[in-house]
């Protein structure tokens, strides 16, 4: 079967730190480049070069920083701001290291919850667009209008490939075409059916455009893609076309519930479904629905989230693991938290259980036991 060729054109533009008309400035930078749209083309644009145009840039010394950031920046060695932007912008907050906070946001795992200082002027910072699948729909409509072609739109991000050096490209918003091409049950070179391959078509555009789009001082936010062969469609596409479920994720698995203890290999987990709630839990059975899916199938929290509500009710699901009338060492409650969370922060949830005062302890905080708070 005859291939087509891939071509990627570039179209540089001025460089914004305030909101504009991405529209406007996309076709000046057309015709200044000598380029034209034609029918089954694929635009990929920055998405911070889409957030800035919607105004998504933040000065930092606006930003009000509260406790918990401050308790994140002290742990991760962070900038207090920083920590107080993730918190806000983030989805989830998996954990982090010295500097950065693994997050997810719109449906991609990224640090920081994709905020970024570059490429801005100094004291302020990018967050992603407010709703950028809605961005990516809204500017395919109107660069088809303007030019009567059939085409698909990319927001374009990078990120940080598990266990290699350097950054890719990343598809942070798609419209217009079939993100993915499912492999599936087809033939190999051997005729082995395939099993589990979904191609990422929207990624591997991405990576192909980053090449001419660049990361420091290229001031290329736009680039046409053309050859792609991707199916258009006019489906309404959103995040949960790309995402995998975290319990069939690799990684987010492999790193939390997956775990193998003492490099031993991991106990066969009961179904999640056989988990009840502690007799002692001030949990009331709603509560408990809502907690469920913060567990693993040992009914060990995953990781302390971004959304205060979550933390809550993660941290009354861990007092019902101590019992009334019981006096707990500082090693005992340790090895109880331990047992019960996979984030390695048994000094957060310690504190946290007292200040919410579902423990208490004497001053020296040599001792603790269960007290009877209930959930707000």
């Amino acid at each position: 079967m005859k291939r087509t060729t891939l071509s990627i054109i570039p179209v540089p533009a001025p460089v914004q730190s305030a909101a504009f008309s991405l529209i406007d400035v996309f076709f000046e930078s057309l015709t200044a480049a000598d380029a034209a749209l034609h029918d089954g083309d694929v635009v990929a644009i920055s998405s911070k070069y889409t957030a800035i145009s919607e105004g998504r840039v933040v000065a930092l010394d606006s930003i009000r920083v509260g406790d918990e950031a401050r308790r994140l920046a002290e742990r991760y060695q962070m900038n207090p701001v920083m920590a107080q932007l993730v918190l806000q912008e983030a989805d989830h907050i998996f954990g982090g290291i010295p500097g950065f906070l693994l997050t997810q946001k719109d449906g991609i795992i990224a640090p920081n919850a994709g905020i970024d200082r570059s490429n801005i002027p100094h004291g302020y910072a990018v967050l992603f667009p407010q709703q950028p699948y809605q961005s990516a729909a809204r500017i395919r409509a109107a660069l088809q209008a303007r030019t009567n072609t059939r085409i698909g739109v990319i927001l374009t991000d990078s990120w940080l490939m598990p266990g290699r050096l350097g950054t890719t490209g990343v598809a942070l918003a798609t419209s217009g075409f079939q993100p993915l091409a499912d492999e599936r049950g087809k033939p190999d070179l051997f005729g082995n059916p395939l099993v589990v391959t979904r191609r990422s078509i929207t990624d591997q555009i991405v990576a192909a455009a980053e090449l001419v789009m660049g990361e420091r001082d290229e001031a290329t936010p736009f680039a046409i893609v053309r050859g792609a062969e991707i199916v258009l469609t006019d489906t309404w596409i959103d995040q949960t076309a790309v995402m995998i479920p975290w319990h069939e994720d690799i990684y987010v698995q492999s790193l939390t519930g997956g775990l193998l203890p003492d490099g031993f290999l991991a106990p066969r987990s009961k179904p999640a479904d056989t988990l009840t709630l502690d007799d002692d839990s001030p949990l009331t059975p709603a509560e408990w629905e809502e907690v469920r899916p913060l567990l693993d199938a040992e009914g060990r929290v995953r990781a302390w989230s971004a959304k205060a509500r979550l933390n809550d009710l993660a941290v009354a699901y861990l007092a019902g693991k101590f019992s009334f009338g019981r006096t707990y060492t500082e090693k005992e409650v340790n090895a109880i938290l331990n047992a019960h969370h996979l984030f390695n922060d048994p000094a957060l949830l310690r504190r946290t259980l007292y200040e919410q005062g579902y423990l208490n302890r004497t001053p020296n905080g040599a001792e603790y036991w269960r007290t009877r708070a209930i959930m707000l």
